[in-house]
């Protein structure tokens, strides 16, 4: 990269807002951020910040928030989340003679359905150096992409869930985009769908910013250490869909039948009325929570759980480490039993029986606990500090700017 010059990217998000403290939003935030300061950065997303309705949050038009700026597009179909579930129930049980028009229609009734977002990719595509877009699955990242394949680097965030196997993506994305994949698990996960090992490819991911916080001091007394009960943590968003719901029912059936003071607390807004049925002394929803205030929670826990079968990286178990705290995943997640394997701070479980014997081993066991949690202290700082992301982000910059 030229040092004197000024390159233009624009980053392309189905939602943006510092008010999302996870995901795909915040991993575009962190990356963004640690960007050259020679880099000019616009943000085109939607008006939305609630990924379940897409419902119109902000008002379109350009904002500056520190050095992007963002442009937002109004979402044109509110989505009815019902009625788009019978839709992709629909088109799962017709798969593999779904049509063209089929894949169409989902991918528009799925949103955020935002048109003028890609007239606005079609005006700038050739005064912009570089396009990067975050996400694989939505409306605004796939008709984009289509728009500027030859200026594109894709984060694809890709798990193993059925839409990844519609016709649609395998057409766009194919070997003359540039993918940053954030684990190996991911990649793998690609190239097993895709049929193809991407000629132009990077494992990156990104990194983990430390807040510090400072931990209770606890009294030094046998008394108090036993009255107080172990914290078990989950952080995410409170789908069915990522586990919560089993997690939930595991811990109530293994707390009712376990001589151990333990306490589950789940962080995340608005859990569904089949999960918060369970709230109970021993299971505590504490909704969002601000950085700092997560942070704390995160460092107060004997032990982080992620329940998710589905994801490409996992910010909140990376947070966890960042802080000496061990965690447990659910086995279904080759990532996250990657992440487990390649770091030795965590343990995973693949059933109820798994998860009662493991967490049961876990927890009784003080210095594999503290053992685990270093492990994953130096996996982050050998792996996803900012400068090494930082680092890798420049050198993929230097094959497209320079």
């Amino acid at each position: 990269m030229n040092s004197s010059k000024t390159y233009k990217i624009t980053a392309v998000v189905p939602r943006f807002s510092t008010k999302i403290l996870g995901g795909a939003e915040k991993h575009a935030y962190d990356v963004l951020k640690a960007f050259p300061a020679n880099c000019k950065i616009t943000l085109l997303t939607s008006t939305a910040i609630d990924y379940v309705s897409w419902k119109n949050y902000f008002k379109p038009g350009n904002e500056i928030y520190e050095r992007f700026t963002i442009e937002r597009f109004q979402n044109l179909r509110v989505r009815n989340i019902k009625k788009f579930n019978e839709l992709s129930e629909y088109i799962y049980k017709k798969f593999p003679d779904q049509t063209s028009d089929d894949e169409k229609n989902w991918l528009e009734a799925q949103g955020p359905y935002c048109p003028n977002l890609l007239k606005r990719i079609d005006e700038i595509k050739d005064e912009t150096d570089l396009f990067i877009f975050f996400s694989y699955l939505y409306y605004p990242i796939l008709n984009g992409i289509k728009l500027v394949p030859s200026k594109s680097i894709l984060v694809p965030m890709f798990h193993d869930e059925p839409p990844i196997y519609l016709s649609q993506y395998k057409h766009i994305y194919n070997d003359s985009l540039f993918y940053a994949f954030n684990t190996p698990e991911e990649r793998n996960l690609f190239e097993k769908v895709f049929h193809f090992k991407p000629t132009k490819q990077a494992i990156i991911g990104t990194y983990i910013k430390e807040i510090e916080v400072n931990k209770p001091i606890p009294k030094n007394t046998k008394l108090s250490e036993n009255s107080k009960p172990k914290i078990l943590l989950t952080i995410g968003r409170m789908d069915l869909g990522k586990g919560i719901y089993e997690l939930v029912q595991n811990f109530q059936n293994w707390i009712s039948t376990s001589n151990e003071n333990c306490e589950l607390h789940l962080i995340g807004a608005n859990p569904p009325k089949l999960v918060s049925k369970f709230a109970s002394k021993n299971i505590r929803f504490l909704g969002s929570l601000s950085d700092i205030d997560k942070f704390k929670a995160i460092a107060n826990a004997d032990l982080l759980i992620n329940p998710s079968s589905v994801e490409s990286f996992s910010i909140v178990i990376m947070e966890a480490w960042s802080q000496g705290i061990p965690i447990l995943v659910n086995a279904k997640s080759e990532v996250l039993v990657g992440h487990c394997k390649r770091s030795n701070g965590g343990l995973w479980y693949s059933d109820e029986e798994s998860f009662t014997n493991t967490l049961n081993y876990m927890i009784r066991n003080k210095k594999l606990l503290e053992k685990l949690g270093l492990n994953g202290k130096k996996y982050i700082n050998s792996n996803f500090t900012q400068e090494i992301i930082q680092d890798k982000w420049q050198k993929l910059l230097e094959i497209y700017l320079s």
